[in-house]
């Protein structure tokens, strides 16, 4: 299980990536926070994507949008972490009973 630093109304900074505390580092300022209209970390399900196995349950702890609109997300799960788009993903509730987040 990863320990993380979780992101909300900023872009991971080169120390933080360099450090190990966050999950990807966007270079020469060109990414922006992302929100969901509520704070980090939430809780979500793999859709599509490599970088885990459909239908595992993620908690998203760093949201960045691109200079060209792409959002790109940093989660964490159980035994991982990686990097996805948003479309990877399918936003659930933290309100979900026994939702514990992972970071």
């Amino acid at each position: 299980m990863s320990k993380r630093t979780i992101l909300n109304g900023r872009v991971a900074s080169k120390a933080e990536f360099d450090n190990g505390d966050v999950i990807f580092y966007v270079p020469d300022e060109e990414s922006r926070p992302f929100s969901f209209g509520r704070e980090l970390p939430l809780q979500a399900t793999v859709v599509a994507g490599d970088f885990a196995l459909p239908g595992t349950v993620v908690s998203v702890v760093q949201a960045e949008e691109d200079e060209n609109g792409h959002v790109v997300l940093g989660v964490t799960w159980d035994d991982g972490e990686g990097v996805c788009a948003l479309e990877d993903i399918e936003l659930g509730g933290t309100e979900a009973p026994g939702f514990s987040p992972v970071i």
